[in-house]
C-alpha cells in the first residue's frame, strides 16, 4: 500500500580504489495524488562515500529540499512528488576502502508516514586495490643474549 516505489543500482559491480561509481535511485509516485514531503533513504555499501559538494549541489539546484548523511545512509528530503511522477537521482560515490561489501537496504516513504515504506534491495560492490606494501625482510637474529641467572 506504499504510495512510493524505489529502485537503486550501481553503474559497476567492481570499481578500482579511488575511482567513482554512480548510484542511481529512481523514486516513483504510484498514486494519482500528490505525496507531500517524500523521504528517500539510500543505503551505501561500506567503502563508498557520497560527495558532500554533490549533495549540496542537488539542494542548491532544487532537486532536493534538504539532505543529511547518517552512517552509511544518505537521506534526501523532497518538497513533494506529484501523482504518477518520478524522480531520478544520481550520486557519484568515491571508492575509498578496498573489499567486498553490501550496504543497507534503501527506502522511500512520505515523511509523516514511515509505516508506508517501500524498499529496494541492498547494493553490493567490490572495491579493488589496496596494497599490503613491500615485503618485509626476514627477522635478523636478536643481538641480545640472555644468560640464565643474570639480569
Amino acid at each position: 500500500k506504499a504510495p512510493l516505489t524505489i529502485a537503486t543500482s550501481l553503474s559497476k559491480q567492481q570499481v578500482p580504489l579511488g575511482e567513482p561509481v554512480v548510484l542511481t535511485a529512481i523514486v516513483q509516485n504510484g498514486t494519482d495524488g500528490d505525496v507531500a514531503n517524500p523521504l528517500i533513504r539510500i543505503g551505501l555499501p561500506a567503502g563508498l562515500t557520497a560527495q558532500p559538494w554533490q549533495l549540496q549541489k542537488l539542494k542548491d539546484e532544487g532537486e532536493v529540499a534538504a539532505f543529511e548523511t547518517l552512517g552509511r545512509d544518505v537521506v534526501l528530503y523532497l518538497d513533494g512528488l506529484r501523482g504518477k511522477a518520478s524522480i531520478t537521482l544520481k550520486l557519484d560515490l568515491l571508492a575509498e576502502i578496498p573489499g567486498t561489501t553490501t550496504g543497507p537496504a534503501s527506502s522511500a516513504y512520505p515523511y509523516y508516514s514511515d509505516d508506508e515504506k517501500s524498499w529496494a534491495a541492498e547494493l553490493a560492490i567490490e572495491v579493488l586495490g589496496g596494497s599490503v606494501g613491500p615485503a618485509l625482510p626476514p627477522p635478523s637474529p636478536s643481538p641480545i643474549k640472555i644468560t640464565p641467572g643474570t639480569r
